[in-house]
């Protein structure tokens, strides 16, 4: 019961199962079997799922897993798996993409390309046709991706806002800070594969950084004080 009752209820971003399925079930062994309406009662908070279970996402069955992860549960944004036996292999030719601040759909494609870039093998013929991407394929997903979210970064209450503009940015030029805590709060600016960008002390008020040689992308700024910690997301763009 693992899988119904800690898994799926906790305060996951992405869950991959990786269990023997149909269209309309997990078949864990030991069980129990996890149905489809199971996923509506429990409506997990998670927003991602890539679905190691064989025809989960076989689309033309009422009530398949992959639509009901994505379109049924209420934070559901979309899920990636089969129509039929199979799923992904090659995880990093899908995960990569996202972990540079692409989207969904980058990640989807990039991963079919370096699948079929030398044709296709009869394994890979019978294990990856029938894979799709259901759900919104421009989501960029961000925030929780990175592996900032434990320690001292977790749990902790806002104690003041924090803002950043211009926003989107363009790379290369300047970022005004607003920090309106009663304290000062250290400053980290993380990319979307979790490295540290920049690291800086902010008082109370204003603080200018600037982005040069920062790639265009998605940052994460956060502000942590001694009673709490904000955070912002911030997006730099190349000026054509």
């Amino acid at each position: 019961r693992d899988y119904l009752d800690d898994r799926l209820p906790a305060d996951y971003v992405w869950i991959s199962p990786y269990v023997h399925s149909s269209p309309t079930a997990h078949y864990f062994s030991p069980g129990p079997v996890v149905y489809w309406s199971d996923i509506v009662s429990i409506d997990p908070p998670a927003h991602f799922f890539n679905l190691f279970a064989c025809s989960n996402c076989r689309y033309i069955t009422p009530n398949n897993m992959g639509g009901t992860y994505t379109f049924v549960n209420t934070h559901g944004l979309a899920a990636v798996g089969s129509c039929k036996t199979g799923s992904m292999l090659q995880f990093e030719y899908f995960y990569e993409p996202l972990g540079e601040g692409g989207c969904l759909g980058e990640g989807y494609r990039d991963w079919w390309d370096r699948i079929a870039e030398n044709g296709f093998t009869t394994d890979e013929i019978g294990w990856h046709l029938g894979m799709v991407l259901l759900g919104d394929p421009t989501i960029i997903p961000a925030m929780h991706m990175l592996g900032v979210e434990d320690g001292e970064w977790s749990q902790t209450p806002p104690v003041g806002a924090l803002a950043a503009g211009p926003n989107p940015c363009p790379a290369g030029g300047e970022v005004l800070l607003q920090w309106t805590g009663m304290t000062s709060a250290e400053v980290r600016v993380f990319d979307l594969a979790g490295r540290l960008v920049v690291s800086s002390r902010l008082e109370q008020g204003d603080l200018v950084l600037s982005t040069a040689g920062w790639s265009s992308g998605v940052y994460l700024v956060r502000a942590a004080a001694p009673a709490g910690a904000a955070s912002e997301s911030l997006m730099l763009t190349v000026l054509d």
